[in-house]
């Protein structure tokens, strides 16, 4: 993170972001309605059912890992907690490479969706 929010994606075309709307990679932020530690909750819950793997938490934030299917890329996928909007910002973004095929826009997409069944159980 960088002065509160998490960092904007670079020039190429693979990474997302919920934190800078006007920005090409821009992807909506998930929200919930729920309290903040329950939708924490269930985020970790999404993260895990969506094949990432936890590295860090703290403090309303965490961090993610995951694998690409087909080349087994190192993908990293952030998220920041805003209590006061009720949303959850993530960027999403390879390591390496200068295309993603969509696959990080894919992956935040999935992520809703879990996030989004959990929410509603």
């Amino acid at each position: 993170m960088i002065g509160g929010q998490l960092g904007a994606c670079p020039m190429t075309p693979n990474c997302v972001c919920s934190e800078y709307s006007g920005e090409v990679a821009f992807v909506e932020p998930l929200r919930y309605s729920t309290t903040a530690t329950e939708a924490w909750d269930k985020l970790k819950q999404a993260i895990i059912e969506t094949g990432g793997i936890i590295l860090t938490e703290q403090g309303g934030y965490a961090h993610a890992r995951y694998e690409t299917s087909l080349m087994r890329y190192v993908d990293d996928v952030e998220f920041r907690l805003d209590q006061d909007k009720q949303l959850i910002h993530v960027r999403s973004a390879s390591r390496v490479g200068h295309s993603d095929l969509g696959e990080n826009q894919k992956r935040v997409n999935r992520i809703r969706a879990v996030f989004n069944t959990i929410a509603s159980e």
